[in-house]
């Protein structure tokens, strides 16, 4: 059941956000760690929305919203202190227009 609901909620999340018009100015350089394999069957647990309010957390990488940050920080180890940093795309995930 865990497993379903990781594969339904990882596809509706890389469906969503790898849509052009959601993501116009940067890129979700978390979604890699939303699949590792440590943190799959904490985060199967997690409820999380598929709303973009890009945000910029502590491992410099940026995740979809807040909901994805919470649940971030209940399943990494406490060292690594994992929180917001800034509202918005970490610099290095940002899209330059031209």
């Amino acid at each position: 059941m865990f497993k379903i609901l990781i594969l339904v909620v990882t596809v509706s999340l890389n469906i969503a956000l790898s849509q052009p018009a959601l993501i116009k100015n940067g890129r979700m350089s978390g979604m890699d760690r939303l699949n590792d394999p440590k943190l799959s069957s904490c985060l199967s647990r997690c409820p999380v929305t598929l709303d973009l309010n890009p945000q910029c957390a502590s491992d410099g990488k940026s995740y979809a919203n807040l909901a994805v940050i919470d649940c971030m920080k209940k399943c990494t180890e406490p060292s690594e202190d994992f929180k917001v940093v800034s509202s918005g795309y970490c610099p290095n995930d940002v899209i330059e227009k031209n």
